[in-house]
């Protein structure tokens, strides 16, 4: 099968950019012809005119349409499955799919499609998350702590609606069940338009050693805000006998690097992904300290696959994702004096909570196995094809 892949990278490469370019490695893998069409946020530039360029482009962008044009008329693709979008891209190519009457499917990786993200302020935002309101989410600086920023985002999110530009998808696939429902309320999909498929972890079926893993937490994840990092390090900063190893890379990389002088805090940049997995699987646990709605995360997937357990918030797709006492352990959401006792429970309980290593294996290989991601999402392309 002929397979589009269209994906908008981040400035900092984060779990999207990393499904993104394993499911085109799977399909590869597969046998299919697979071609991807993408854009790079790191190519705009810090100067007025880029950022200007970029934000008119989410409503209009020519030369992206004429390109994405092209590639269809020379590709001739049976399917297009669509990523990120944002902000070099934009909706505007669903058109041109349904122009080439080319199926569609889009993964829905995050909260953007309504909002930016529903943070601000350190929290979940109400206002955001409104469906009476959502115009007022205007004034959060939801996006980038910027209110033109915001302000062009939900207008061109308002464009697209009323053009009725997101009904032209054929199949939304999203990687939690919450998630789905949310979106079916927030934009009024079809339920026969939505389906459920789990994400899954690239290539990382090898045998698990548990005997090699070691004392010290881990965090991998994006150095922002939403993430959660600053309250974990701040936490860890006070706990000098427990070891904590940071990978990740973001806007708040300054201020993470900071908290190196302290001796049980080791702070790793951006890392392969062959790298971060082997710290993975060395950890006693792996923390999520997320402040906002997480649509995956992979990163719980991935310590999953390396046999670790997890610490996350208790609330959202979490709890789709961890068993209490047996995937990991959960703490009170945005409660650091919570999670602070948690971490000390696991470290004071490193032999009990180190059985779980197998548990967590077993539920990587029952239900976030590339295999089954595969062969779920392909079913989905060939009824679409059928179906045109």
């Amino acid at each position: 099968m002929k397979i589009l892949l269209v994906h908008n990278f981040y400035k900092y490469k984060g779990g999207e950019d990393v499904y993104f370019l394993s499911l085109a490695d799977l399909l590869k893998r597969k046998g299919h012809q697979v071609k991807l069409f993408t854009k790079e946020n790191k190519d705009i530039s810090d100067s007025l005119v880029e950022k200007a360029k970029a934000a008119g482009g989410m409503f209009w962008n020519r030369k992206v349409e004429d390109e994405f044009s092209e590639t269809i008329l020379q590709f001739k693709p049976e399917v297009v499955h669509l990523n990120n979008i944002y902000p070099l891209i934009s909706p505007s190519i669903y058109k041109i799919c349904k122009k080439f009457n080319v199926p569609t499917v889009q993964t829905i990786h995050n909260y953007r499609f309504p909002h930016k993200g529903l943070f601000f302020n350190n929290n979940i935002c109400a206002i955001c998350g409104s469906k009476k309101t959502p115009l007022l989410s205007i004034f959060c600086n939801y996006y980038n702590n910027s209110f033109i920023a915001s302000f062009i985002f939900t207008l061109s999110f308002f464009f697209y609606s009323v053009k009725g530009d997101f009904n032209l998808i054929d199949m939304y696939v999203f990687p939690a069940k919450i998630t789905r429902n949310y979106y079916i309320k927030k934009l009024g999909l079809s339920l026969d338009k939505t389906t459920v498929i789990n994400h899954f972890v690239g290539d990382n079926d090898k045998l698990i050693n548990f005997k090699q893993k070691k004392d010290y937490f881990l965090f991998v994840g994006r150095f922002s805000e939403e993430k959660g990092i600053m309250q974990l390090l701040e936490i860890f900063s006070r706990l000098s006998t427990v070891k904590l190893v940071v990978i990740g890379d973001g806007p708040l990389k300054e201020k993470v690097a900071e908290y190196s002088r302290y001796k049980n805090i080791l702070i790793r940049n951006f890392l392969s992904s062959k790298q971060v997995f082997k710290y993975m699987g060395c950890a006693l646990c792996a923390i999520v300290p997320s402040l906002w709605y997480e649509v995956g995360p992979l990163v719980v997937l991935e310590s999953f696959a390396n046999g670790t357990p997890v610490l996350v918030p208790s609330f959202g797709v979490f709890k789709e994702r961890v068993k209490n006492g047996k995937g990991g352990l959960f703490f009170q959401y945005n409660n650091d004096e919570d999670l602070q006792v948690k971490i000390l429970h696991i470290w004071n309980n490193k032999a009990l909570f180190k059985k779980l290593n197998k548990v967590v294996r077993m539920e990587y290989e029952s239900k976030y196995s590339a295999e089954k991601h595969y062969n779920s999402l392909l079913k989905i392309y060939e009824g679409l094809v059928i179906e045109k």
